[in-house]
């Protein structure tokens, strides 16, 4: 036995070194890249910013959703990259159609003007998903691989309520405009 293989065996007996530990594939560390990647995007999007003299934290979400219309489609198409990630990575529909149904409430709800920027403050979806796909590859034994079908699905979707979003305030602001020039 030489030196090396001498003193790994002696580290090994003493509890320093993991013997049972799986080897680090590429898959593994590209998918630990990804992980943290989309939790640092959650964080850029729901939390980056301190709200001075409290412990609240906004972020780049809040301050884009205060542009009518294009920012809260720009805002919903952010939150959905996460989602995609999330497919990217192999979570089934049970993972993600709440996080779908996060960030379709984040952007409905903050599409109102003031009390929906408050909300956003407050609801943090892109965080929401990022702790759920964490939970869910923390649990998971096995990952299924995205298929390609579901990667379109989730797009459509989401780029479909951007779009009913987008319509929906502009028939609103033109209604709006409308009633105050009766009224004026």
């Amino acid at each position: 036995m030489g030196i090396v293989a001498g003193l790994a065996l002696f580290a090994a007996r003493c509890g320093s070194i993991d013997t049972e530990r799986q080897p680090t594939t590429v898959a593994t560390v590209e998918r630990q890249r990804l992980v943290r990647r989309l939790d640092r995007l959650a964080w850029l999007l729901d939390a980056s910013l301190p709200i001075p003299f409290t412990r609240y934290r906004f972020g780049l979400d809040s301050l884009i959703g205060l542009v009518p219309v294009v920012g809260d489609a720009l805002g919903a198409l952010l939150s959905t990259s996460i989602v995609v990630g999330a497919w990217r990575l192999g979570a089934p529909w049970r993972v993600l159609l709440p996080m779908i149904g996060n960030v379709f409430i984040e952007t409905i709800v903050g599409a109102v003007p003031i009390v929906g920027d408050l909300f956003d403050i407050g609801y943090k979806a892109n965080r929401r998903n990022v702790a759920r796909l964490i939970a869910y590859l923390d649990d998971a034994s096995e990952v299924e691989p995205p298929r390609r079908w579901s990667a379109l699905l989730v797009l459509a979707v989401t780029v479909v309520a951007a779009i009913f979003l987008a319509l929906t305030l502009l028939a609103l602001a033109i209604v709006w405009s409308a009633v105050t020039a009766l009224i004026n």
